[in-house]
């Protein structure tokens, strides 16, 4: 005789899975490119944190997302956290944001649109290259938007949205290049193109469009 196998199906614990998920990918898409507290994704969509991270680990598999993990090399100085996540979607991210149009989007968020195009051109130069593409942060709070390891040497990029209209360093890259003194280090923005020597390493301003040019 055979056993039949019954599978126990709750369309409400299934309709509560799927808002948690639509409600986690809401979560991530108003803090693509920021740091990730899995803590307090689990307390607003009111799961553990093991399935947030579960949650996103699907996200990561279907193509929704893709993480940024943080460059190290000293445990004790550098933060060793969550990675960052953008969206390879920009319609998605918008649409899960709540934007329609674009000019509709506030100045804040037209930044973090501008770095989410950064990092796509970023990916897509690294997808087929023998490097890594990393963000970088420190317990003092400097960050480095981008880090590539391309294997033989370090690039830190800087991202700026705004129209620039002449050369300033930032304190993180600052003190990035203190401490790792890079052959180059970029700054990708929209317009300024200049170049300018700190301590060894040539800091390159570079408008956005130059980025498909250059290679690592």
């Amino acid at each position: 005789m055979k056993t039949k196998v019954y599978f126990a199906f709750n369309p409400v614990k299934t309709k509560v899975e799927s808002a948690s998920f639509i409600l986690l990918l809401q979560l991530i898409a108003h803090r693509a490119g920021r740091l990730i507290n899995y803590n307090e994704l689990a307390q607003l969509t009111l799961l553990s944190v093991p399935t947030v991270k579960n949650y996103l680990w699907y996200a990561e598999k279907t193509f929704l997302i893709a993480p940024v993990t943080p460059y190290f090399t000293n445990k004790g100085k550098e933060l060793v956290k969550s990675p960052q996540y953008y969206f390879l979607d920009h319609g998605l991210r918008n649409f899960l944001t709540g934007l329609v149009h674009e000019n509709a989007a506030s100045e804040q968020d037209q930044g973090f649109r501008f770095q989410q195009m950064i990092y796509q051109l970023l990916a897509e130069k690294t997808q087929n290259a023998s490097a890594s593409l990393h963000y970088w942060r420190t317990q003092n709070q400097a960050e480095v938007d981008f880090v590539i390891d391309t294997g033989h040497g370090l690039l830190p990029i800087e991202v700026k949205s705004g129209f620039l209209k002449s050369p300033q360093i930032e304190r993180s890259m600052h003190s990035f290049i203190d401490q790792y003194q890079p052959k180059e280090a970029w700054v990708v923005n929209r317009t300024l193109s200049e170049s300018v020597k700190m301590k060894g390493t040539t800091v390159r301003f570079m408008p956005w469009f130059k980025l498909l040019e250059n290679n690592f």
